[in-house]
């Protein structure tokens, strides 16, 4: 081998050992990349199933509270639709009875009417009494 030739193979030769440790180095360097990517997801999800299971446990730790709190609810509910149940009925009386006052208004109305025409008549044969002398059953004396 000449000398040029055993330096261009020593080339080639440094070459392709330069570019297989810049292949091993990139291949490293891409495997730390997917190690590092890898542990953060895990530490991700970690951090995420532990928020969950936190969730979970309340969830389940307050559930008769929740339940009780979903019944006692429901009975006042039912307490209040009672209460207005109660509250329409007594309406409706009230109503009627103030409808019977105005019933007894207009009765009452009528009787001042009536009184006022007996007034009227009484004054009238007081007026003729006066004037013709009558008795206290009417007659003429």
């Amino acid at each position: 081998m000449s000398s040029a030739s055993h330096h261009s193979s020593a080339a080639t030769s440094h070459n392709a050992s330069s570019m297989s440790r810049e292949q091993s180095t990139k291949a490293e360097r891409t495997a730390d990349a997917a190690k590092a990517f890898d542990r953060s997801l895990k530490v991700a999800a970690k951090e995420i199933d532990a928020d969950v299971k936190m969730r979970a446990e309340t969830l389940h730790d307050n559930w008769p509270a929740l339940k009780k709190q979903d019944k006692d609810l429901q009975e006042q509910t039912k307490q209040l639709a009672k209460e207005n149940d109660d509250m329409e009925k007594w309406l409706d009386k009230s109503k009627k009875k103030l409808a019977e006052f105005d019933d007894f208004d207009a009765i009452g109305e009528g009787l001042e009417d009536e009184l006022a025409n007996i007034e009227a008549m009484l004054d009238i044969m007081e007026t003729k009494q006066d004037a013709g002398k009558y008795d206290s059953k009417g007659s003429k004396t």
